[in-house]
């Protein structure tokens, strides 16, 4: 099931950011850090892990994310679960922002993950500055897991 709705989900990313943004979608997470995440994160509650599937949308400039999430309310197939608004924290491992949306298509309730972002805190993400993003936030909390 996770493979089919990977392909429904990029599509539907692709439908939203055609008037602008770029579309990134994730491999499936593998089961080893999908079972990883549920007992370190979520006490062991898989229902509680929704990034399964996830996808990114980044936008050369902030002012697009408002738009897309307005977009993402008046979409008849997918709804917005829970919005965390990680542009407005004081602190986070390496700098790293984005807009976090769990999404869940209607027509079997499947969960998703999807980010949204800007280039500058993507391009950080993805390590094009030193000791920054992702890589920095996972050695940080495996570090903290033990």
């Amino acid at each position: 099931m996770a493979i089919g709705m990977k392909s429904v989900f990029q599509t539907k990313l692709i439908e939203w950011a055609k008037e602008g943004g770029t579309v990134y979608v994730g491999d499936l997470k593998s089961v080893k850090r999908f079972l990883q995440k549920t007992f370190r994160s979520y006490d062991g509650s898989i229902s509680r892990n929704c990034d399964l599937i996830r996808g990114t949308i980044v936008f050369g400039e902030f002012c697009c994310i408002l738009p897309m999430i307005e977009k993402i309310l008046a979409d008849d197939d997918f709804m917005i679960l829970k919005a965390t608004n990680r542009f407005n924290v004081k602190s986070l491992i390496g700098g790293y922002r984005d807009v976090n949306l769990v999404l869940k298509y209607r027509s079997n309730n499947f969960i998703c993950e999807l980010q949204l972002n800007t280039k500058t805190f993507h391009d950080l993400k993805e390590g094009q500055a030193p000791n920054a993003g992702h890589d920095m936030y996972a050695k940080s909390r495996d570090i903290n897991a033990t």
